[in-house]
């Protein structure tokens, strides 16, 4: 990991553009970023997010409703997903993501696996993700020994579990964090800290700089002077189709 610039990377299984916007920072750590980054995943509980800041989900506001479905589709399609508006839309994501932080705590290695595993489970086959055997099936195809599945499942429910993913909530609303999908990088990592620039006292100084939204990416490589030319669908510049993540 030495001199690999750290993205870490806060989402939500019931946040569509958090989706798109793992799936194209995955296309680019699984290429042509593979030996100049490192990438975190941070689950978090986006609903906990929005109530801390006083913030409402956008699909909520009525006057955004039909531009959000529209744009969620068009987002995906643009990285290469065929997302389809679940039946049950929106719904809570708190057991999926109690799942995936027991997952980072016991197997991060296998986090990528089991959170893109919650994503196609819930925005391509439309799974009720409030129920624990769906969730429980989805884990099954997450190239996952049995073993680790049960540990998983039971690690889940414990208090211990719960405080872990309360506190990357609170973290990430501590470094300015209000919607996902976020990508926070060390501003030391910048070409200039973008927060110089304002003249006003930042209300965070958390010492990181946010990229938020999954049209972000493009930007956040600028800053950090990475290579970017665009989703990655069918461009021999990836090297595989298999995932080292």
């Amino acid at each position: 990991m030495d001199g690999k610039k750290i993205i870490k990377a806060y989402f939500d299984i019931g946040s569509p553009y958090s989706y798109a916007g793992l799936e194209l920072l995955r296309q680019y750590y699984n290429s042509i970023w593979a030996d100049l980054i490192e990438v975190h995943l941070e689950p978090v509980l986006l609903g906990g997010i929005f109530k801390t800041v006083g913030n409402k989900a956008p699909i909520e506001i009525s006057s955004k409703n039909s531009y959000m479905r529209k744009d969620m589709i068009r987002c995906a399609n643009w990285v290469g997903i065929n997302l389809k508006i679940p039946e049950l839309f929106p719904m809570s994501s708190l057991k999926a993501m109690r799942l995936l932080s027991a997952t980072k705590y016991l197997y991060p290695d296998k986090l990528w696996d089991t959170s893109f595993a919650f994503f196609k489970a819930y925005w391509i086959d439309s799974v009720d993700i409030t129920d624990s055997t769906s969730l429980n099936l989805a884990l099954n195809k997450a190239n996952i020994s049995e073993e680790m599945l049960e540990q998983i499942i039971s690690f889940s429910e414990t208090n211990k579990n719960k405080e872990i993913l309360k506190n990357y909530t609170t973290e990430a609303v501590e470094i300015g964090i209000f919607g996902c999908p976020t990508f926070a990088v060390h501003n030391s990592y910048l070409k200039y800290p973008i927060s110089s620039n304002i003249s006003s006292e930042p209300i965070h100084n958390s010492g990181f700089e946010i990229f938020f939204g999954a049209d972000r990416l493009p930007i956040l490589a600028n800053f950090l002077n990475l290579p970017y030319f665009g989703p990655l669908i069918n461009n021999n510049i990836i090297k595989d189709n298999e995932s080292k993540l």
